[in-house]
């Protein structure tokens, strides 16, 4: 899950990277690339990346003022990540988010 904040020209710049400069399903053609793709393949199972816009519309205020990157390795910790900033309901969003 990716949340963006910013102007419009940024935020369209962004979107246009992420949606059609970045090839998310391509195989490297290096052997060594190869040799992790396999291992990371093998540890998340038949998980495809992938990039999907869920939501996009205008906020009355800036949840995320600071450029800030935040991980979270749980369901839970996500949920929570993302309540303490006031933007809980983002995660049903994505969780709800169906791939076509």
């Amino acid at each position: 899950m990716l949340v963006v904040e910013g102007g419009a020209k940024s935020l369209k710049k962004f979107q246009k990277l992420l949606l059609r400069r970045i090839k998310w399903g391509a195989e490297e053609e290096d052997d060594e690339a190869e040799d992790e793709m396999e291992e990371e393949e093998q540890v998340a199972g038949d998980k495809k990346n992938y990039c999907k816009l869920v939501w996009e519309g205008t906020v009355l205020k800036s949840n995320f003022p600071e450029f800030k990157f935040e991980a979270a390795r749980t369901e839970g910790a996500a949920k929570e990540l993302l309540r303490r900033r006031g933007v809980g309901h983002y995660w049903d969003l994505v969780r709800d988010f169906t791939v076509e």
